[in-house]
């Protein structure tokens, strides 16, 4: 028995030490199990996806606004997609500028070099030259620092006088140099800095692209004043001007001239250089030559000029065009007159675009004759016959109201004179063009008037150019920016402090109710 005992209860020890330990491993599995089953379900909770979610909508939207960022200010500085806040426009790149760019032969190439640290290049000289480059791929910009290579201010050559700021515009060999003094200006009354880095630009690809290049000469020496404004235009227009004192300059005049201008002399001119003015359009008999001359009622006498004049068919009256009707604000003396719609000396009509033209303190002129031997007159710009009329210029310190004996209208206050001859068949010829007012040439005038581009159009049938693209004389563009007034402000402010705060708010509550309660 005992022994059968001793067997037996080792046996019954052994069962119940197996029991023991299995139902402590399976106490031990359920806690592991329900630690297990609790971290299973925080990740499978509403909480954790809705969190996730947020989380990844959040980082992906962070990475889809830097791109954005990335890109559309890469094709801003490409396409110069910036908008121009500025109150004049200042960086807003004109019609005129981008037909002289589209215009090009796609084989040409234009290298703009800014000779300047790009880095310290103010952003209103920069703005521009980036905006004139973005018009084609056909044109670079390179910025030059003089201080770190000043060798490089020489590298065209010690005749173009490139200082530090210069802006240079090169095509082929042909190569056009822009000073800081050239396209930016200080006026001297009020301060305003006004800039002309697009004008310039423009100016230089025309200089630099086009196969020949005329030579305008601006007669001095005898008190000539107020073409300054007329020869930035046309030096704009791609032309190479000079001043000449037909008395003291005598190497001859440059084969490629093409143009003389005279505008309300002082003194007349005396014999020798009337023959040197006819000589000059005579061309050794090529004809080809052209003259522009601009007379005004406070002109002193010239008699010498004007009977040369008078060879070509046209006479000036010592009298004011005057008009109650058609002219700017309330001063008759500011006429506005009409040009011609006929043929202009069988070269073409002038643009129907053109507006009107200004012709203040005019001289009216007498055509002698339409047709004379070789030469054609015709009348170009004319008041109206309703309501203009002419006082003798010893009366008109009176008044300018109109009169008993003031010569009743139309009046001619601008024409044009053609010699010509044929060669084989083939007319040549050549031009006078008179005007009675030289007041049409002050830079606001011709600028905002029909003048400039009536004025160009006649300059280009005299240079026997076809482009019809035709650069204003000076876009004067100020440095100022724009301003906003109460009422703008207010907006702005609601926009800023209310509105968008407003909207952030309710998306945000519309977040939190959803994610709380559904």
């Amino acid at each position: 028995m005992d022994n059968n005992n001793n067997t037996n209860l080792p046996e019954q020890d052994d069962k119940l030490v197996v029991e023991k330990v299995s139902a402590d491993e399976i106490t031990v599995s359920a806690i592991k199990s329900s630690k297990k089953s609790t971290k299973t379900s925080f990740f499978k909770s509403r909480g954790f996806k809705y969190g996730s979610f947020a989380t990844a909508m959040t980082a992906l939207l962070i990475i889809v606004v830097i791109a954005a960022n990335m890109v559309l200010s890469t094709l801003s500085d490409r396409y110069s997609w910036a908008l121009d806040f500025t109150s004049t426009g200042m960086y807003d790149i004109s019609d005129a500028t981008k037909q002289v760019v589209n215009s090009l032969d796609p084989s040409v190439y234009i290298e703009i070099t800014v000779f300047y640290n790009e880095n310290s290049y103010p952003y209103y000289l920069s703005e521009p030259i980036k905006r004139f480059a973005n018009l084609s791929d056909n044109i670079t910009v390179t910025y030059v620092d003089p201080e770190k290579n000043p060798a490089s201010l020489n590298q065209y050559g010690t005749e173009y006088n490139i200082q530090s700021g210069a802006v240079v515009v090169k095509s082929g060999k042909r190569v056009r140099v822009f000073n800081v003094d050239d396209y930016l200006e200080q006026d001297d009354e009020t301060g305003a800095m006004h800039i002309y880095v697009e004008e310039r630009l423009a100016a230089g690809v025309l200089f630099v692209t086009k196969d020949e290049i005329p030579v305008v000469y601006f007669v001095n020496g005898h008190g000539e004043e107020g073409y300054d404004s007329l020869m930035n235009m046309i030096a704009n227009n791609g032309a190479e001007v000079k001043e000449i004192d037909l008395m003291t300059d005598t190497e001859g005049f440059d084969p490629a001239s093409k143009l003389m201008i005279i505008c309300n002399p002082a003194r007349d001119y005396s014999d020798s250089e009337i023959r040197l003015i006819d000589d000059f359009l005579s061309n050794e008999n090529e004809l080809g030559r052209n003259l522009m001359y601009f007379s005004s009622t406070d002109s002193i006498s010239v008699p010498n000029l004007e009977r040369f004049l008078k060879d070509w068919g046209i006479e000036f009256n010592n009298d004011l065009v005057l008009d109650d009707k058609y002219c700017v604000g309330t001063s008759p003396y500011m006429v506005i007159p009409q040009f011609t719609s006929e043929e202009v000396m069988n070269t073409g009509t002038v643009a129907s675009t053109v507006t009107s033209p200004i012709t203040p303190n005019a001289r009216s002129l007498t055509l002698l004759f339409e047709e004379n031997a070789s030469y054609k007159t015709q009348s170009l710009i004319t008041s109206f016959e309703d309501s203009s009329y002419s006082k003798d210029k010893s009366v008109v310190t009176t008044t300018w109201d109109r009169q008993d004996g003031d010569k009743p209208g139309p009046f001619t206050v601008a024409a044009l004179s053609m010699n010509y001859k044929y060669v084989n068949n083939i007319q040549v010829q050549n031009y006078v063009f008179v005007s009675g007012s030289t007041d049409m040439l002050e830079n606001s005038i011709l600028t905002y008037s029909g003048n400039g581009e009536y004025l160009m159009q006649i300059y280009k049938i005299m240079v026997n150019e076809q482009d019809d693209t035709i650069l204003a004389a000076q876009k004067s563009t100020s440095s100022s920016v724009a301003t906003l007034n109460k009422n703008q402000t207010l907006a702005m402010t609601l926009v800023v402090l209310v509105i968008l705060p407003l909207i952030c708010l309710i998306v945000g509550l519309a977040v939190y109710i959803r994610r709380r309660f559904m």
